[in-house]
């Protein structure tokens, strides 16, 4: 996704096989991030930096739902579908931000990093 374009909503994720119905998903799956360089006229240039594509989920907490499940996740492959229609695959996931819940919570968030990416059509 190179135009930098951000998603956001709800949508299915798919780990192993389970469904988890997600109330809010924003997927990122750029592999690298510029920042502008400013020389004495002016832009300079652009310096690229490589970094895991990430992916930010709150999951609705149903039944057979555990957060040790979630928050286990390492090398993994994560199928997401958002209800805008965008799909993405976030291969060799792994949890980078531990899934919690308040008390009367139904829903936990947390986020995921992962090796690579790759937006379905």
């Amino acid at each position: 996704m190179a135009s930098g374009e951000k998603f956001a909503g709800s949508g299915t994720m798919r780990i192993g096989g389970r469904v988890y119905n997600c109330t809010s998903i924003d997927p990122d799956p750029s592999s690298s991030e510029g920042e502008m360089k400013v020389g004495l006229n002016g832009t300079a240039g652009m310096k690229q930096s490589n970094r895991a594509p990430k992916l930010a989920v709150t999951v609705l907490i149903t039944v057979g739902v555990m957060l040790s499940t979630l928050n286990s996740v390492e090398d993994e492959t994560i199928e997401v579908t958002c209800a805008d229609g965008k799909s993405f695959i976030f291969e060799g996931a792994s949890r980078s931000e531990a899934f919690s819940m308040g008390v009367e919570d139904r829903e936990a968030s947390g986020a995921f990093e992962a090796m690579s990416s790759t937006e379905r059509n």
